[in-house]
């Protein structure tokens, strides 16, 4: 791949070579490995982070994706369920707050208490997290 290469053109050049792409956690694995000549790969490596956030934003609501393209973070695609429930490591709860290093939920188990996660780890309601993918991880 050339230089100068956006995340969004490697994600369109690996859905191209049919390649299946899964976030696991700080992890992009991906398969089949043949698909993805070494140019691609080193590209991949360095817009990985940027890459997993438009792999992970496929599976969320319009509204989630609308926002993050309107206010150009991935924290955003929360914006349209503030107020509303979502779900967290610890079960579900409401959210109240999202910044860019941590959002605010309010535990359904604890309602008493405000608890902090990362934006990365909550989700709305119907929103799965990524399979495993058993064969190759970028690193």
């Amino acid at each position: 791949m050339e230089r100068g290469v956006t995340p969004s053109e490697i994600l369109s050049e690996l859905q191209a070579r049919q390649v299946e792409l899964a976030v696991v956690g700080d992890r992009l694995r991906f398969r089949p490995a043949c698909a993805v000549p070494e140019p691609l790969l080193e590209a991949l490596r360095a817009h990985k982070a940027e890459v997993m956030d438009l792999v992970e934003l496929q599976t969320w609501p319009e509204a989630s994706k609308d926002a993050v393209h309107r206010f150009g973070k991935p924290c955003a695609r929360l914006y349209p369920f503030l107020g509303r429930e979502v779900q967290t490591p610890d079960g579900p709860g409401r959210l109240l707050q999202v910044f860019t290093e941590r959002v605010t939920v309010v535990l359904d188990a604890e309602p008493s208490r405000a608890t902090f996660y990362l934006p990365s780890e909550v989700r709305p309601p119907g929103v799965a997290v990524a399979s495993i993918l058993a064969e190759t991880e970028v690193h």
